[in-house]
């Protein structure tokens, strides 16, 4: 097993290729300054050093037989991405970003490149996943391919960070990074709670963060990002809207016809809101499996908030 898995180490272990600068294009043509090179791979550095971070952790440690599952090691680096662009920023790791904390000006000013280097790719991979939360899940083997996949996941590590680091984020990260496990079970070990508890935690956040729900647990909520503040802006330039809205994608029910049809990949779901009208009756929701029996499946959940 030792043998096999040097072996796959030395073939696998990441090798950093990183654009340079040729202002006069002298190799076939392609002209790129210093300053565009500059800018367009400050965010991929800090992506790619924590590969290689994690990979040499995992390298030297005697117990470690596999590298990191592809979505938890792309989530880390996206979320390397966002450290890194919060220190160029002053901001503090579990400071609640407003969309003008990340974007206070119009381009072409500092802040607004540091919004594109460090920022902006990690709201709009979440935007996708918003867009069709039933089709992506964090844990997708997809992750090697999707944006919306690579979205969510940074996100459920960033709501963990969040809430299941005491407070502080730094550490979650380089017990992600330590393993030895790999994948969910890294996840749930790093943060001491059960994968169950993440993923529903992750969910209702998404909906609920910064919208004012009363008596709301600390949980529910984001404390690095105001979610509410910082989608709309985003979402509107990633998927062509012509109003800044927020983009989870929620179907409304309670007509009294509704007769809906929805699958969701393991660790995500769908969002519905039910409105029930002030002094009407009540409503009933029930869901079936396709023959129409009260679904019961292993691994099943229905999260229910009450938002007023």
């Amino acid at each position: 097993m030792a043998d096999s898995f040097l072996r796959a180490i030395f073939s696998r272990l990441p090798t950093f290729y990183l654009l340079s600068p040729d202002p006069t294009g002298t190799k076939f043509g392609n002209v790129r300054s210093a300053s565009s090179v500059r800018q367009g791979t400050r965010g991929t550095i800090a992506h790619e050093f924590q590969h290689m971070i994690n990979a040499g952790n995992r390298y030297q440690n005697p117990a470690v037989s596999h590298f990191e599952a592809t979505w938890l090691d792309e989530a880390l680096a996206h979320f390397a991405e966002d450290a890194v662009g919060r220190v160029q920023r002053g901001f503090g790791d579990l400071q609640a970003l407003t969309f003008n904390d990340v974007l206070p000006c119009n381009s072409p000013c500092s802040e607004a490149n540091d919004f594109n280097a460090f920022f902006f790719q990690n709201l709009a991979r979440l935007t996708y996943w918003m867009d069709k939360p039933d089709q992506f899940a964090p844990f997708s083997k997809m992750a090697d391919t999707s944006l919306a996949v690579r979205g969510a996941a940074w996100a459920i590590v960033r709501f963990a960070a969040d809430n299941y680091s005491n407070g502080l984020p730094r550490a979650l990260t380089r017990a992600l990074a330590a393993g030895p496990d790999t994948g969910v079970k890294n996840f749930a070990a790093a943060a001491k709670v059960p994968i169950d508890t993440l993923v529903k935690g992750w969910l209702i956040s998404m909906y609920a963060d910064h919208l004012g729900v009363t008596n709301l647990a600390a949980q529910y909520q984001y404390r690095s990002y105001n979610f509410r503040s910082v989608m709309p802006p985003v979402a509107r330039s990633v998927l062509s809207q012509s109003t800044a809205t927020y983009p989870l994608r929620v179907q409304s029910i309670g007509s009294g016809s509704d007769n809906i049809s929805a699958q969701n990949k393991s660790g995500s779901g769908t969002f519905y809101r039910l409105t029930v009208s002030s002094g009407a009756g009540a409503k009933n929701v029930k869901i079936v499996d396709g023959q129409g029996n009260n679904a019961s499946y292993l691994g099943e959940h229905v999260y229910v908030l009450r938002v007023q």
